[in-house]
């Protein structure tokens, strides 16, 4: 089969092989290839996998036109044929409080796997992560990242080209944590039956996305792109007993998109929050083609299609660790959501942004959420976890957090 059959015209090798040799991730990627072709064993189907090393690093920072040595790798990766239909990758750091409703919630819309990438975890959660790893259902990365590097495109970037367990499955979400796809109604919060909707709406003898020959307007949609719903803390200042989803309501329609995306037919995830390269075909939640722009950006759908309910804010407790702990998507994760945003993109609460999250759905995450916790293991560990994080709340915010929500919330208030 030839290289132009596998992969998009953008992504065809413009130099030799051997010419890549000053590439550092030449050597990864030529070893990655030895294996697949079968010349070289991987020590238990596991190298390159479970370990994303700083000496990987480039990979936040080489996702432009790939040499000779990335594009062949990426072609020989996309000859694994999926067996099973969806999974999600996530990147994590300090979620521990968030990860057990998060895994229950993915089990809930049918996903069949999650991949988990965690790198400089400070809140107790690495033996939560490793309990859900022990589970069939979850596999954990270490993501060893240095300073210059995005540790959630170097995250994405290893899932697309080097974990060959992500290529058994046909189709892949990336959201983050505090993200939770919800599926419509009318395909039974299922992402499996949503799949299956767009198959029927775009039967296979569309052109595949590295097919030269087929226009853009011929070619099968790569990516399903889910407006966010975004939700805000309706005034909370503490962290509260519950599931996120029950605790906060009220959202707002946002322009932005995150994507479940068809593995086959991607090269990057540079954007975060749409694949490439460009040339590949998007629609949104209701099937409909779209044109999502360099912002990442589309007119929002209507909620029933389905949506992406993002709980950015939280309660001011949760804010506060969650903007000292930095950005996954700057490299360093030096870049922290200042505390005024907290005030600044809040939803107001009225019956118009009242949106709760469908009670149908609750029920099933509730009955995944006790499945995990009938795990002595993962239960001891969540516990811990969920103490440890009061610790590290306490570290970051002090023991004065009224008075400093009051006083933060006062001075927003005075200027606008």
């Amino acid at each position: 089969m030839q290289l132009s059959t596998i992969v998009p015209a953008s992504y065809a090798p413009t130099r030799l092989v051997a010419e890549d040799t000053l590439d550092p991730l030449a050597i990864v990627f030529r070893r990655n290839i030895a294996s697949l072709i079968g010349c070289q064993p991987s020590p238990g189907g596991t190298e390159n996998q479970l370990r994303c090393g700083p000496e990987l690093d480039a990979l936040a920072l080489d996702h432009g036109r790939p040499g000779g040595t990335k594009a062949l790798n990426l072609a020989l990766m996309r000859l694994i044929q999926p067996t099973r239909t969806a999974a999600a990758v996530l990147t994590v750091k300090n979620e521990g409080c968030f990860l057990l409703e998060c895994i229950a919630h993915y089990r809930a819309v049918g996903f069949e796997h999650v991949f988990l990438y965690t790198n400089d975890n400070s809140d107790g959660s690495d033996a939560l992560l490793d309990a859900l790893d022990r589970t069939n259902f979850v596999t954990v990365i270490r993501n060893e990242v240095g300073r210059l590097a995005s540790p959630q495109i170097k995250a994405y970037e290893h899932s697309i080209h080097l974990l060959r367990a992500l290529r058994d499955f046909e189709w892949v979400s990336y959201f983050d944590v505090d993200e939770f796809l919800v599926p419509a109604e009318h395909h039974d919060y299922s992402v499996i039956e949503a799949i299956t909707a767009l198959q029927r709406r775009y039967p296979s003898r569309l052109g595949a996305a590295s097919d030269p020959t087929a226009s853009v307007s011929n070619r099968r949609p790569s990516a399903i792109c889910y407006n966010w719903n975004w939700f805000g803390s309706q005034g909370q200042v503490r962290q509260q007993d519950g599931l996120v989803q029950e605790r906060f309501s009220h959202s707002a329609a946002h322009s932005l998109v995150k994507s479940l995306v068809r593995l086959a037919d991607i090269g990057t995830m540079a954007a975060i929050h749409i694949p490439g390269p460009e040339g590949i075909a998007f629609v949104n939640a209701a099937f409909e083609p779209i044109t999502v722009g360099p912002n990442c950006m589309t007119a929002p759908t209507d909620p029933v299609h389905g949506a992406v309910n993002h709980y950015y804010q939280k309660s001011f407790e949760e804010f506060g660790v969650k903007s000292h702990r930095g950005r996954g998507g700057v490299p360093g994760g030096l870049e922290g959501k200042g505390l005024h945003t907290f005030f600044e993109w809040d939803v107001p609460v009225t019956p118009v942004t009242y949106k709760p999250a469908p009670p149908r759905l609750l029920a099933r995450v509730h009955a995944e959420l006790a499945a995990l916790q009938a795990i002595p293991a993962i239960a001891d560990a969540a516990l811990s976890a969920t103490q440890a994080y009061r610790v590290l709340s306490r570290q970051v915010n002090g023991n004065d957090l009224d008075a400093k929500f009051h006083s933060m919330r006062a001075r927003f208030q005075s200027t606008t």
